[in-house]
């Protein structure tokens, strides 16, 4: 059985020289073009729209940096869904 899937992710981020790095991103994916899934089953999520914000403070160079990020999960028939995360990342 062949499914047609189709779906695009972009990123785009910048690292500034005071050690910030701001980024963006966007994601599309639809997991089967030929017809719509019932979101209630599980495995079922039909189209997802994803976006993201967030921004790294490096620290010490790459060997150690703090983040934060946002994303939004917008789906075709299912609730939206938010998630926020920060996290410290040290390289030894």
């Amino acid at each position: 059985v062949v499914v047609g899937s189709q779906g695009f992710y972009a990123a785009l981020a910048y690292k500034f020289p005071c050690k910030l790095q701001p980024a963006v991103r966007v994601g599309y994916f639809d997991p089967d073009v030929d017809r719509n899934l019932n979101p209630m089953v599980a495995g079922g999520s039909d189209e997802v729209w994803h976006y993201e914000v967030g921004m790294s403070y490096f620290l010490n160079h790459h060997e150690a940096k703090l983040q934060w990020s946002y994303s939004r999960f917008e789906y075709d028939d299912k609730q939206t869904n938010n998630q926020g995360i920060v996290a410290a990342q040290v390289s030894y």
